[in-house]
């Protein structure tokens, strides 16, 4: 505020004394557009001043929920993501092309949980909790670069895969199984047929790198979702297959 600075706590909230009639009050935050407003405060007068800002849904954006979740931009976590993503994921034309469709759909609902974060302490640890498995997992694939480095877009597509892989056993693999307990079987894909669209999906990913750039965002995206739907159906028929094996 007019050329001084202020972080604010785990609220959104700090405080200025000024000694001016007419101050500038500019707010701003990762991930999110600047914001500024320019307010008038009598002698002896507090003022409450409340800037709401708006998410950049852009590849750069800022991890609103991470933030939140662990208080600060700057924590170690938050740090881990955004180095994968700035360093490995849009450092690819294929990894920038899945940034920009997920932020899409990211930025749609991020910055409402982000909010319920900071005024819920039970949330935000629930939340940290969640994350813990996906850094780990991040640090995991980050070992497959050395061994790909003759090909960044082969690389990040290896991760891709792994990444989507891992976080559907760890995420969604509950509600796979509650699925399939509910529906007893009724509905079934035929494996050949969800084997095989991941496969033609990651060959028209590597045509478009050549020839068709603007597919980018779509076979990015349908990669990560059949290879997740792949990785559902394998685990929910491995564990009725073991269960089955048991009775």
């Amino acid at each position: 505020m007019n050329g001084h600075e202020a972080v604010t706590g785990e609220d959104g909230k700090t405080t200025f004394t000024v000694d001016k009639s007419s101050c500038t009050v500019t707010a701003s935050l990762e991930g999110y557009m600047e914001k500024s407003v320019v307010i008038t405060v009598a002698p002896s007068e507090e003022t409450l001043v409340e800037l709401r800002l708006k998410p950049e849904a852009k590849p750069g954006g800022g991890c609103l929920i991470a933030t939140a979740a662990f208080g600060s931009e700057l924590s170690p976590q938050v740090q881990a993501l955004r180095n994968f993503r700035d360093h490995y994921v849009t450092s690819t034309r294929g990894g920038l092309a899945f940034m920009k469709a997920f932020n899409s759909w990211y930025y749609a609902w991020s910055p409402t949980v982000a909010e319920l974060e900071r005024g819920n302490p039970t949330l935000k640890t629930a939340v940290r909790g969640l994350i813990y498995p996906l850094l780990i997992e991040l640090e995991a694939v980050k070992t497959v670069y050395p061994l790909l480095s003759f090909s960044p877009e082969l690389a990040i597509l290896t991760v891709g895969v792994l990444v989507s892989m891992l976080v559907a056993v760890t995420y969604l693999a509950p509600f796979a199984l509650l699925a399939s307990a509910l529906l007893k079987g009724r509905v079934r894909l035929p494996r050949r047929l969800t084997s095989a669209i991941p496969l033609v999906f990651i060959l028209l990913h590597w045509v478009s790198l050549q020839a068709a750039s603007w597919l980018l965002p779509v076979t990015s995206s349908a990669i990560v979702l059949s290879v997740m739907a792949l990785t559902l159906q394998l685990f929910v028929g491995g564990v009725r297959f073991l269960g089955e094996d048991v009775c």
